[in-house]
């Protein structure tokens, strides 16, 4: 679930697109992901997600990812949808796909 939906219910093509990123995730951690004991507790599953978005991407995510594409899929979404540390809420198509095609090389 993206969190500007978990913040204001906002639903958007961007939001989407968050929400396919954490599909993702889930899969490349192999379903480690660090807010799943949050999901039905939204406030902590939003603070949660969010500082493992920001803050803590490369203890809480990237470190549980083997794959080296998957590793660097997973940051160039990270990049887009929280460059600096700040959450992004106009994510294209084209820029999700540009991500994902960055990390194939």
């Amino acid at each position: 679930m993206s969190l500007s939906l978990l913040l204001d219910g906002t639903r958007n093509l961007s939001a989407e697109l968050e929400s396919l990123m954490y599909v993702f995730l889930y899969i490349a951690t192999g379903a480690r992901l660090v807010w799943k004991p949050y999901r039905n507790e939204q406030r902590e599953a939003r603070a949660v997600k969010f500082m493992s978005m920001t803050y803590e991407f490369k203890r809480d995510l990237l470190s549980r990812i083997e794959d080296p594409v998957f590793s660097a899929a997973a940051i160039n979404l990270q990049r887009l949808f929280f460059p600096s540390n700040q959450y992004r809420r106009n994510v294209t198509v084209q820029a999700f796909r540009r991500a994902l095609a960055d990390a194939r090389g």
